[in-house]
């Protein structure tokens, strides 16, 4: 098949589950690629629907001669099926040793190519714009105005735009645990009951909180248990909040602070501030009365990717390949 080489490489470009359609971008001999995989043809500049290697029916975009981009449906068996069509039809799984220039013949170097390939792993609205902006930054480094040990430094937090950090929701038993993170989800998402123990293990949510993607974690109430399944749980969520990125600490009027994790950062919430106030909390909320809930939102985002983090004019090393491309890291890199 074309003198043993593979009739193109493909890659999955939409993160699973994110989205209803998903894109899977071919590279190589298109025709031969279609061809091979029993789809007829498509001109460049055409977007057509095909049958897609008898896994689905979706559209085939043809960009330029050499790439094109198959979009089926994104449920995650026609996913997996149409990628072991490509790789039965003798096709290689792109790999990051790959140009991604190959895969964006839009993108006129490789800083841009390298953000194109980003951008639908980000998974923060605020990201976008960010991203966008890198390949100007990128070609016009300075690194004696932002030296390499600052533009990792500010990395490490920006990255928590295309990975989402994990919030971890800490307090006593029947306080409104979940009931806050419901109404900060906008939807039911973990059980709320009076009786105490209900949350038997930790329910994990992403949440947008000031277009931020969270992961966010509602634990069982922390409190003296006999029953072992929940005993379990509470350690389970205990090991849990030592791992995080943020520990939020929740009491209400009538239940006290539960001792925080070593060496995680935390914010205290008092919720329930309808029944009355919670001495010692940083900021107190109302999820019945959806009282609060913005400025929460705004004060972990904040906790999280600070505001000097998101004004930050210097370059975003979303990708080590950003370094690779003929500069060195004590200088601008050249295209």
């Amino acid at each position: 098949m074309n003198d043993g080489a593979p009739p193109a490489v493909f890659s999955l470009d939409t993160p699973p589950g994110a989205s209803a359609i998903a894109g899977v971008t071919l590279s190589g001999d298109i025709d031969l690629a279609l061809k091979t995989l029993g789809i007829a043809p498509v001109r460049v500049g055409e977007a057509k629907l095909r049958d897609l290697a008898g896994v689905d029916r979706g559209v085939v975009a043809r960009w330029s001669e050499r790439s094109a981009t198959l979009m089926p449906h994104a449920g995650a068996m026609i996913v997996r099926d149409l990628l072991a069509a490509l790789r039965h039809a003798g096709m290689r799984e792109r790999s990051r040793a790959d140009d991604p220039r190959a895969s964006h013949p839009e993108a006129c170097d490789l800083f841009e190519a390298l953000a194109l390939d980003a951008l639908p792993f980000m998974t923060s609205p605020r990201a976008v714009d960010l991203l966008l902006a890198q390949p100007g930054r990128w070609r016009s480094w300075d690194a004696r105005a932002h030296p390499i040990e600052a533009v990792r430094s500010m990395s490490a937090v920006l990255n928590r735009l295309r990975t989402p950090p994990t919030v971890v929701a800490l307090g006593a038993s029947n306080i409104g645990k979940s009931t806050l993170l419901n109404a900060l989800a906008r939807r039911t998402v973990s059980i709320v009951h009076d009786e105490p123990g209900v949350t038997r293990d930790h329910v994990g949510v992403t949440l947008d909180l000031d277009a931020v993607a969270v992961r966010w974690l509602d634990t069982p109430g922390v409190r003296d248990a006999s029953d072992p399944v929940e005993r379990d749980a509470i350690d389970l969520a205990a090991s849990a909040a030592a791992g995080a990125d943020l520990v939020v600490l929740c009491a209400d009027h009538a239940s006290g602070w539960v001792e925080p994790p070593p060496g995680v950062p935390t914010l205290r919430v008092g919720v329930r501030a309808d029944l009355g106030a919670i001495p010692g909390a940083a900021i107190s909320v109302s999820a019945v009365r959806a009282q609060g809930l913005d400025d929460l939102a705004l004060r972990i985002r904040r906790r999280l990717i600070p505001d000097d983090a998101l004004s930050w004019d210097g370059p975003w090393l979303f990708d080590e390949r950003l370094l690779a491309t003929g500069g060195s890291e004590g200088g601008p890199p050249a295209t």
